[in-house]
Parts: C-alpha cells; structure tokens; sequence
C-alpha cells in the first residue's frame, strides 16, 4: 500500500518539517511513502539548504507542487542580476534575498533553480483529490456545474498560486466531487473566520491546524509563527 505524506509551505523550516514527517510515520527507506509538496519550499526559514538536500534525496517519490514563492525566487534573481545586485523591498521582506544568499553560500543557486524548472508541477491528481498550491482555474462546464480546468495557461496557474483557497471554496469556487488540498494561506484564517475557532487569527488561541470541510483541506500552519507543519497521510 502506497502512502503520501501531504505537506505545504514549509518555507525552509526543515527541522520543524522532518519532525512532522517522522512524527506522521515517514520513512525516507520505505520505497511506497511519497511525500507530496504544495509549493513554497523556501523562503524564511535558516535551513533552505538541508530543505534542498532531503528533496533531492527522494528521487521520484517527491511530487513537488509549484507555489508562489517558487515564482517568486525566480523573478528575484533576474532583480538581482539586472539591477547590479539589488532587489525590489518585497524579495527581502519575504526572505527570498535571503534563501539566494544560503544557496549561494553553498554553491547550489543554479542547481536549485534547475530542479524547480524540472521537477515542479502545477497540480497533482489521486483518488479523488487535486493538490495544488492557492487553488485550482475552473470552468463551467455543460451543465453549469463548475469543473477542474485542467488545460488552464501558464498565466492562469501564476495567478491562481497567489488565491486564499479557504475564501475560494467560502464563495463557492469548489469542485462538487473532489476535494482541494492548497496551502499559500495560513489555516487560522479558515479556522477563525468559517468554523468561529479562536478569537483572532494570530492570536493565543489561533489554530493552525489543517482547515478541513467538505471540498477542502487547507494545510498552511504559518510554520514561521506556530512552528509547527502540518501533514496528511493519504494512503492507497
């Protein structure tokens, strides 16, 4: 039996990722557990370097999800490189200046940009889930019923990376017979806002844990303010 082990947004906080992991029953030697990324590997955290290191490590059995920050180290390179080492303020204040300097340090930039290019994707299917970083394009089809988009552009995913998932599936932007797994924005949201938990959503009493409803899992645990990363076990 096949297991996927379901993470999101881990933004280079790798020790508090790898012990979600083994506390979810990860086992890098076991050839049947994949481990699926929703976007938004780097950026943040101080451990961008040992992130890469234990994604490369897991061959074919990562299914790497791209998200905005992927983007986003893309476009703050070509910053850098056309304006003589200086960046726009938002790539510092999203550490992405900061991840380049780590990968640099470690003489890995290009290869890291490399295996983005070649090992990203923009959604994932299995069973009767579609994994995706914000959340999915999607059309109307015959019956007026809304449909997963699947053909959508390269724009069209660009854009849909940066979408609150939870406030999508709130207004309806929702598939009647699969469910969305995303990450991009923080679960307190969800859970605040949609199922009254908590009195804020950074607050003491915040959750951020997984938003589940019917249609949706929402898995962004803000690891940089609640330290912690959420995982769902699939299995097959």
């Amino acid at each position: 039996m096949k297991a996927y082990f379901v993470v999101s947004d881990v933004h280079s906080y790798y020790s508090e990722f790898i012990k979600a992991l083994n506390e979810a029953g990860f086992d890098i030697n076991n050839s049947e557990h994949f481990l699926v990324l929703c976007g938004d590997a780097f950026d943040r955290g101080s451990e961008a370097v040992s992130m890469f290191n234990f994604m490369k490590s897991l061959n074919d059995r990562l299914i790497y999800i791209r998200g905005n920050h992927e983007d986003l180290l893309f476009d703050c390179v070509k910053d850098l490189k056309e304006n003589e080492g200086c960046a726009s303020i938002h790539h510092y204040q999203n550490g992405t200046v900061d991840t380049i300097i780590q990968f640099k340090n470690a003489n890995i930039l290009e290869e890291v940009l490399e295996f983005i290019d070649n090992h990203t994707v923009d959604y994932f299917e299995l069973d009767k889930y579609i994994f995706c970083h914000g959340w999915i394009p999607t059309k109307y089809n015959n019956n007026l019923d809304l449909d997963f988009k699947k053909e959508a552009t390269t724009e069209e995913w660009q854009k849909c990376r940066w979408f609150n998932g939870m406030a999508e599936w709130h207004k309806g932007n929702k598939l009647d017979n699969r469910t969305v797994v995303c990450g991009h924005w923080h679960c307190s949201y969800g859970n605040y806002n949609y199922h009254n938990i908590g009195s804020g959503e950074f607050e003491s009493d915040s959750s951020f844990e997984s938003f589940v409803d019917t249609g949706i899992i929402a898995l962004d645990s803000c690891t940089a303010f609640s330290k912690k990363v959420n995982v769902l076990k699939i299995l097959i």
